[in-house]
């Protein structure tokens, strides 16, 4: 979730947020924008995005086939292209051409965002080409990626913030100690590694 100006802009509401029945879609609150990468369950859930949309009809931004599927689940929505720019609700948001990575089922189709120049979240992609920016949103864990892949993504960007995502299903015993990896792995490119636990917030200066 972003928030700008008393705009609310939210990322990819999907299953893994809600599965262990801490918050519910409701407990999001009115939203102005949804973006959606692509239409994997933990990215893309049809019954929490109807309950987000009844309490405030948020204008949503995905690309051509999950604007389809938004369709076919009588979800209206809108579609941007990569490299496509859009100004709403005093947030600029940037179509990023970001290839989901090989999956052992078929591939998605997926799209990443540059928001206000400064904010990256690549969904479910390692192989986008858009660096050095104040903030990035990093894949840090998934049955698609690799530890050390997904770090080296992150040098490649060298963002000044690095949040990880992605990283619901794994335990957290477990979770604590890749956080702690990654803190000391990211020092030498002067990346501050933020993890945002359930309730936390992040503040970026314009």
């Amino acid at each position: 979730m972003l928030e700008k100006n008393e705009k609310r802009l939210l990322i990819d509401p999907g299953t893994f947020s809600f599965i262990e029945k801490k918050f519910t879609p409701e407990d999001i609150g009115p939203v102005d924008i949804i973006l959606l990468t692509h239409e994997h369950g933990d990215h893309f859930f049809p019954d929490a995005l109807k309950k987000i949309i009844t309490l405030n009809k948020p204008v949503i931004f995905t690309h051509q086939r999950l604007s389809k599927l938004c369709a076919e689940n009588d979800i209206e929505s809108n579609i941007i292209k990569s490299e496509e720019t859009i100004s709403q609700d005093g947030f600029i948001i940037t179509g990023l051409e970001a290839p989901h990575e090989k999956v052992v089922t078929e591939t998605p189709h997926n799209i990443g965002f540059i928001i206000d120049g400064k904010i990256i979240h690549p969904g479910d992609s390692l192989s986008f080409t858009a660096t050095s920016p104040e903030v990035l949103f990093a894949p840090i864990t998934a049955p698609w990626l690799n530890e050390p892949d997904a770090l080296a993504c992150v040098r490649r960007v060298k963002p000044k913030i690095t949040i990880p995502i992605h990283d619901a299903f794994v335990k957290d015993f477990f979770l604590q100690g890749m956080y702690n990896r990654w803190e000391t792995a990211l020092k030498d490119i002067d990346s501050q590694f933020k993890p945002l636990i359930l309730g936390a917030s992040l503040e970026i200066s314009d």
